[in-house]
């Protein structure tokens, strides 16, 4: 975090640890998480559950329609059911709602429906949060589409924050190596648009399946080793 001037980080997990000067965000990321690290924690004499980090704020579900390893794997139903759970558990905290994969992101709409039909009110959710990413002009295109439908969902349920909780430029790798300057182009062409739109926050997620593509924002081998990507550089510059 310190080479990309970061302002803090989260984890897939309600236990993280504490991130001294850095904000760090836990995260219910699954129903697992809920029942075997949180609701465990209840006895007869231990009534109120305990979380890491050192932040406020509380992630819900991480992309619960995908499976598992890479997401939550949750249907409608036991999102809602986690979600009330959470909110009871969790009063002081601020809550951000499931996020759910660019696939289907419209998916949090019908969380929010049947949440109300089930509870007769809406899901407390303090902030609305998304997932996109980009590798060339049309994801771009539709990441921006998906920031705009998000933004006016906020709007239009009274949420005063959205974030972009995962996203990324990825960079194609060719035979000379990964092509940094458009990936970096188009990820600083998308933060401006988050931030003109009224994203809140958002949060990087650097990866890499070398040959094929890359959105690293720190050289993690070779001589280049802990110093930033194009990427990284155009990261920590915004």
């Amino acid at each position: 975090m310190h080479e990309t001037d970061s302002m803090g980080s989260y984890s897939w997990g309600p236990m993280i640890a504490d991130g001294g000067e850095y904000e760090r965000l836990p995260m219910v990321r699954d129903w697992d998480d809920l029942t075997d690290q949180v609701l465990s924690q209840l006895t007869i004499t231990q009534t109120v559950a305990t979380l890491g980090g050192n932040s406020d704020w509380l992630l819900l579900f991480n992309e619960p329609d995908l499976p598992e390893p890479v997401g939550a794997e949750a249907t409608i139903d036991t999102v809602v059911a986690a979600q009330a759970i959470v909110e009871a558990l969790f009063p002081d905290h601020l809550l951000v709602s499931p996020a759910y994969s660019p696939h289907h992101y419209r998916d949090i709409e019908r969380v929010y429906d049947r949440f109300t039909e089930t509870y007769s009110r809406p899901p407390r959710w303090d902030a609305l949060a998304f997932h996109c990413y980009f590798y060339d002009a049309p994801t771009l295109a539709r990441c921006k589409h998906i920031v705009d439908w998000y933004v006016q969902k906020a709007q239009e349920w009274g949420i005063d924050e959205v974030w972009c909780t995962e996203f990324a430029s990825v960079a194609r790798v060719g035979t000379t190596g990964p092509l940094w300057e458009p990936a970096a182009e188009r990820g600083l062409d998308f933060i401006d648009y988050m931030d003109a739109a009224g994203v809140d926050r958002w949060f990087w997620y650097g990866y890499g399946f070398p040959p094929t593509y890359s959105s690293a924002l720190v050289y993690e081998e070779g001589t280049l080793a802990g110093t930033l990507t194009l990427l990284g550089e155009m990261y920590a510059g915004r």
